[in-house]
């Protein structure tokens, strides 16, 4: 039996619906896939001066070339993990940035350069005296000739150029 043109099933109308189907769950799977590429890597922490709290700066990637990496701050009671809720502040292409404790509840953030994204001046949590226990985060943009480093007198682009940190 030879076989023409006619004899080949067009698809089916039911066909033509499970395509798009499949099609449309594709595209609702994938616009979470931006969770999956991204990632929060803590590059360090310093304790405050009386050791209740710590700063601790992170960056997040998701994995583009075109997407900037974005530096976010928290303050959390010492040694826990960062949690959404005690992030205080957040920016992209942040440069020559210096976290410092001045007193025992003052954060100090420097940066030569930043794109904040997010900002918070007092921080507290019921786990450190019940919300008694405050705060103050102060942020300010330096000069391009001020010296400034993450507390110890090291810069994050030393620790980029020494491997510590990946650039």
């Amino acid at each position: 039996m030879k076989y023409t043109l006619r004899h080949i099933e067009q698809p089916t109308q039911t066909a033509r619906i499970l395509t798009l189907l499949i099609a449309i769950m594709l595209v609702i799977v994938c616009s979470g896939c931006e969770a999956l590429f991204c990632g929060e890597e803590e590059l360090y922490r310093i304790s405050s001066p009386d050791g209740r709290v710590d700063s601790v700066l992170t960056r997040e990637s998701c994995g583009g070339v075109s997407i900037p990496f974005l530096y976010k701050i928290y303050v959390v009671p010492k040694g826990n993990m960062v949690k959404k809720e005690d992030l205080v502040f957040a920016a992209n292409h942040l440069a020559k940035e210096s976290i410092t404790w001045s007193a025992p509840q003052r954060l100090e953030i420097k940066y030569r350069k930043a794109i904040i994204k997010q900002y918070k001046n007092l921080w507290d949590h019921k786990d450190v005296d019940d919300y008694e226990y405050k705060v103050e985060i102060r942020e300010r943009a330096e000069s391009a000739e001020t010296a400034v480093d993450v507390g110890d007198g090291t810069t994050l682009e030393q620790l980029r150029k020494e491997g510590v940190i990946k650039p």
